[in-house]
This record gives C-alpha cells, sequence and structure tokens, in this order.
C-alpha cells in the first residue's frame, strides 16, 4: 500500500460547503438587536423638572393660607372684612374674632362689630366712619417689622385715617414687647389664630390695605411700601 503522507494533517480535505456549515454550527446568527428608544437629553429634563416646580409652587400659592380662598388679598371697591380681636397693650388673650353677620357660619357666636369689651381692637369703629390703613405682618418673616415704623411716622400726618396693625401667629406677651420697643403708638391687634390673616387672604409680609371714608377698598399693597408710596395711596 502506497504511504499517505497527508494523513497525520486530519484526513481527507473537506468541502466548502462543509466548512460553511460547521462554522454556522460553531457561530450561530446572533439575532437583530433592536435599537432602544433615544433618552430625553439632560436639557430637555431640566426644562421639564423647572416647569413642574413652577406649577407646583403655583398651586401652594394660590391654596394657602386660606385653603381654596387663595393669597390675593381683599377684593377693591369691595367693603373691608371686619374682625375683633386683642389689644397688644391690653390684658385680654383669646383667638380673633372674624363673625362678619349673625348669618355668617365661623364658630364665633357674636358678630365681630357686636363686640364691645374693652381691650379689643374692633375694626367696626372705623370701617364707613374715616379712612383706614391696615397694616399686616408676622414675626417670622424677614424684616417686616420696619413697615409698622413707617406706618408710625406716617399716621401724625394723617390725623383724619385710621391706622391699624395686626400681628398673626404670636401670643399677647411677644407682640406687647415689640410694641413698647418700636414706640407704636396707633392700635395693634393680636391674631393670636391667624384667623384675621386668613379672612383677608394674606399670603406676604407686610400687607397694607387702604379704604376710603366709605369703608371699601382702595389698595392692597403687598410687600415693603415707602412713605411716599402710602402718602399718594391716601390722596
Amino acid at each position: 500500500m502506497p504511504e499517505d503522507r497527508f494523513g497525520d494533517l486530519g484526513g481527507p480535505a473537506k468541502s466548502a460547503a462543509e466548512r460553511f456549515e460547521e462554522l454556522d454550527e460553531r457561530e450561530p446568527e446572533q439575532p437583530e438587536k433592536k435599537p432602544r428608544p433615544a433618552r430625553p437629553s439632560s436639557v430637555y429634563s431640566w426644562v421639564v423638572g423647572v416647569v413642574f416646580l413652577i406649577v407646583a409652587i403655583l398651586v401652594a400659592l394660590n391654596t394657602l393660607p386660606n385653603e381654596g380662598a387663595g393669597v390675593a388679598g381683599p377684593t377693591e371697591r369691595k367693603p373691608i372684612p371686619v374682625f375683633a380681636a386683642p389689644s397688644a397693650t391690653g390684658t385680654l388673650d383669646g383667638d380673633s374674632n372674624i363673625k362678619q353677620s349673625p348669618s355668617d357660619p365661623t364658630n364665633n357666636k357674636t358678630p365681630a362689630c357686636e363686640v364691645t369689651t374693652p381691650g379689643v381692637v374692633n375694626l367696626c369703629d372705623y370701617r364707613g366712619r374715616k379712612p383706614i390703613v391696615l397694616t399686616m405682618i408676622f414675626l417670622t418673616a424677614a424684616n417686616c417689622e420696619p413697615q409698622m415704623d413707617r406706618i408710625e411716622r406716617l399716621r401724625r400726618s394723617f390725623p383724619e385715617v385710621a391706622f391699624v396693625g395686626v400681628v398673626s401667629g404670636e401670643e399677647r406677651g411677644r407682640v406687647a414687647g415689640l410694641v413698647r420697643e418700636r414706640g407704636w403708638k396707633f392700635p395693634i391687634a393680636v391674631d393670636r389664630d391667624g384667623g384675621v390673616t386668613n379672612l383677608f387672604r394674606i399670603g406676604g409680609c407686610p400687607t397694607t390695605i387702604v379704604t376710603g371714608r366709605d369703608g371699601r377698598v382702595k389698595h392692597s399693597l403687598r410687600a415693603t411700601v415707602d412713605e411716599e408710596r402710602l402718602r399718594r395711596a391716601l390722596r
């Protein structure tokens, strides 16, 4: 038998078809991958986040502090709401009376205008009798007390105007100390429970409301107001 000189190389050579079949068994064709959906860019995500935050803030501002009432302040050309609340310089402690009429469903039994107890600041004493400048502040807000200082200086030039202040969310003792310290001589009501703030839909500090002699709101001035602007509002 003739010598097989190619036996150590693996036997007879395979055809091209056999080699392709063998390759396909070792390395099967991978299924085609579906492209992933494009992810939103970081800029787009940032814009969406900012818009969502703005919407959330607007919703909050229009529901606090008085649910459903918003924080726009009293309506201009409408009669100013009334209240009776402990005076900072008196001896009475308690929550504000914001009952507008006998049919008002608030918890107070007596309408605010019928409260004649000494040591009470009652807006009914002024509404419809003389112009009113009503300034409201919170002591927890940033630097609102100077607005009351401006009112104190201004009131001396307008003796025919009733100047009234309201400090909300504080006990009478703390407000009384502040009145003495800063020398405020006009009536200051203590709105311990925030009832007056809710009644007037106050959301900013300070807020100053100006009425005419007829008791109707002429201006609702939010944030700090200088004396010259206050003088113009009273003319």
